[in-house]
């Protein structure tokens, strides 16, 4: 069976009929073990054991059902396309930073434009997978240590706009300012942003 292509995104429903009851024992290790040795039912078992946490991480940014059950869908097939190149140590954690990167994808394609998106399109190349784990977290880190920078209020206008979707005169009601302060906040913020990650991918993608 073709794992990539033939998981369905309601497979959730049916996995417990697909499981054999013993793997609902093995631990995270022991899974991707098996899962390196292209066993579909201990994939099935990872996916049974994630998939809602996963989801739950992509709906809180996203609140779209259908692009989060995509996401996951999405993360688990480049799991089992990868399984016998890729290193997990932290599988939760891998999956969720996995999950985190398409929701940024997502997010900064929507309000940035297709110029800028071509940066994290970048990530998409063979030598962004090659070490797939660990550049995942480093995007993450990269973002959080980014945000960390900003004085607090372009922060939090920046999340304003980009993670909770809010318009800039929305933004400027809520705050108690102009909306060409919001605007040019938004500015800075964006092109700080734009050399932090172009400076990321530069070392990256070596």
């Amino acid at each position: 069976m073709d794992i990539s292509v033939k998981l369905p995104l309601n497979l959730r429903q049916n996995l417990e009929t697909i499981i054999v009851p013993d793997y609902l024992t093995y631990t995270d290790e022991e899974l991707v073990h098996a899962m390196r040795s292209d066993d579909e039912v201990a994939f099935t078992s990872l996916y049974y054991r994630y998939w809602e946490l996963l989801y739950n991480t992509a709906y809180k940014r996203l609140k779209d059902h259908e692009l989060c059950e995509q996401i996951v869908q999405d993360v688990f097939t480049d799991l089992w396309i990868r399984r016998k190149q890729t290193i997990i140590s932290n599988l939760p954690g891998y999956l969720r930073t996995a999950v985190q990167y398409q929701v940024y994808k997502i997010v900064t394609r929507k309000n940035t434009g297709a110029a800028f998106f071509e940066l994290f399109e970048q990530m998409g190349s063979p030598t962004y997978h090659a070490d797939a784990g660990i550049k995942y977290k480093e995007f993450a880190a990269l973002i959080d240590s980014w945000m960390e920078t900003l004085p607090a209020k372009r922060r939090e206008i920046f999340q304003l706009h980009y993670f909770e979707n809010l318009s800039s005169p929305e933004i400027a009601k809520r705050l108690n300012l102009s909306p060409k302060t919001v605007r040019n906040q938004l500015g800075t913020s964006l092109e700080s942003f734009r050399i932090k990650l172009s400076q990321f991918l530069s070392v990256m993608l070596m």
